[in-house]
């Protein structure tokens, strides 16, 4: 979507008003968040499997246009037995475009059902052509899987591409160029966790809705807890996000009331307009374990330009927290901002390009963290194998082998983190790298000499 038609569609508004595990078996229940806390939470012991998998079930309504997807959505809505169902509770959509893209004419699929919903994209694309939103779900547990969803607008609410009720998973899957007008220009989530495997969200962006001007949070995620409500929390493994910017405020990348826990990831590029906080995450509590938090921007020096550290809604006394392992955070600028006096716990063996992230008091870094300017020698985003784009770092780069073998599962945040974001072994040399990717060591095979005799 071009930006500029976004920005005129804006100023219209202004004129006439003062965001499951992958598996091969679907889930029947819904996640539980957790309960409130003041600590960052815990990384999971085990990350989430890697293989998206296709979850297309017998009887599941088959999309293959712009009639047929909004009809699948309001079918599955329905009371019509079996019409959409899996057989285990589901209402499964599956897209299998000929051309394998769907193109919406100005209609997004609306599901507004409370059965869990899967949707099945079969690596097909929807296309909203700048004009709506792909859909919008009420569902319980809304899954997405392989699927890629362009240019969607939000039409002065919440979730430039996707907008949902309560749980959301997402695998394999592509974000781009979503806009909105009131926060997550590509995803709303308005309660609930959220969980994102092997995806990529770029170019998306948050604006400022103009019903009140306020500005808009989660360049790319917006995940909100409501007042009184469990504190959500977003992991995120093996995925990427780049590009992403919101016009003024919190989260240029994703912004979520309660918990981020990235894994094997790439946060870079990213931006937050004047005032806001984080170009790449803002949360109330941030974990960080084998990742790249790199290049992200905040207009205002000091706000940020890759973590900003908030309180938890509706507990403004208690300060959030930061956690890492074997991280890379790094930018121009100071890379964190606290709301409040840090609190904070490093695992070690993280790349920090300046204190702010762990700058004293409650929040100070690990003996094995590197505190350093020296250019950890991370190449352009690009196609490096796996299913999402990555920095790989030179042969040459500080960050390579700098984790001990016997550090390499350092308890809490790195237990069970076996694979890079790509999907490649961790470790694969004589230590572990530091950042979402490790450098795999040439396999070298040396022919046996020739013997001859006589």
């Amino acid at each position: 979507m071009v930006l500029g038609a976004a920005l005129s569609l804006a100023v219209a508004w202004c004129g006439t008003a003062a965001a499951q595990t992958t598996s091969t078996t679907t889930p029947t229940t819904t996640p539980t968040s957790t309960p409130p806390t003041t600590t960052a939470p815990t990384t999971p012991t085990t990350a989430p499997p890697r293989s998206p998998g296709v979850i297309a079930q017998a009887g599941a309504c088959v999309a293959v246009d712009a009639t047929s997807y909004v009809t699948a959505f309001t079918t599955a809505s329905g009371t019509t037995p079996n019409a959409c169902t899996d057989g285990a509770g589901n209402e499964v959509i599956v897209l299998a475009a000929p051309s394998g893209q769907i193109d919406l004419a100005g209609v997004q699929g609306v599901y507004s059902g409370t059965a869990p919903l899967i949707l099945d994209g079969n690596g097909q694309t929807v296309n909203a052509g700048g004009s709506t939103r792909a859909f919008t779900s009420s569902a319980t547990l809304t899954t997405i899987n392989d699927v890629t969803l362009l240019d969607g607008v939000d039409g002065a609410t919440k979730g430039g591409l996707v907008r949902t009720q309560s749980q959301l998973v997402v695998n394999n899957s592509t974000f781009e160029d979503g806009f909105s007008f009131d926060g997550g220009g590509a995803i709303n989530v308005e309660s609930g966790n959220v969980t994102i495997t092997d995806s990529t969200f770029e170019d998306n962006f948050a604006f400022f809705d103009p019903r009140n001007g306020i500005p808009a949070q989660g360049g790319a995620l917006d995940s909100h807890r409501p007042q009184g409500g469990l504190v959500p929390v977003v992991t995120i493994v093996g995925s990427t996000f780049d590009g992403n910017q919101t016009f003024a405020n919190d989260g240029g990348a994703i912004y979520s009331d309660g918990n981020v826990v990235v894994v094997n990831s790439t946060i870079t590029g990213n931006t937050v307009g004047p005032g806001g906080h984080g170009g790449g995450i803002t949360a109330a509590n941030i974990t960080l374990a084998y990742s790249t938090v790199t290049a992200n921007t905040a207009a205002v020096s000091g706000l940020g330009d890759d973590l900003g550290i908030r309180f938890l809604r509706g507990r403004p006394n208690q300060p959030g927290t930061l956690q890492t392992f074997g991280s890379v955070v790094t930018s121009t600028d100071p890379s964190c901002s606290y709301e409040f006096v840090p609190t904070g716990t490093s695992s070690g063996f993280s790349y920090l390009s300046d204190t702010s992230c762990y700058p004293g008091f409650n929040a100070n870094p690990a003996p094995t963290d590197l505190v350093t300017s020296v250019d950890p020698q991370l190449g352009v985003l690009a196609a490096n194998g796996g299913p999402t784009r990555t920095m790989l770092p030179a042969s040459t780069s500080p960050l390579v082998d700098a984790i001990p073998l016997a550090d390499c599962q350092t308890a809490p945040l790195a237990v069970g983190v076996t694979t890079d974001q790509r999907g490649l072994p961790r470790p694969s040399g004589p230590g572990c790298d530091i950042g979402a990717v490790e450098l795999q060591v040439a396999s070298v095979f040396t022919a046996p000499s020739a013997r001859f005799t006589g």
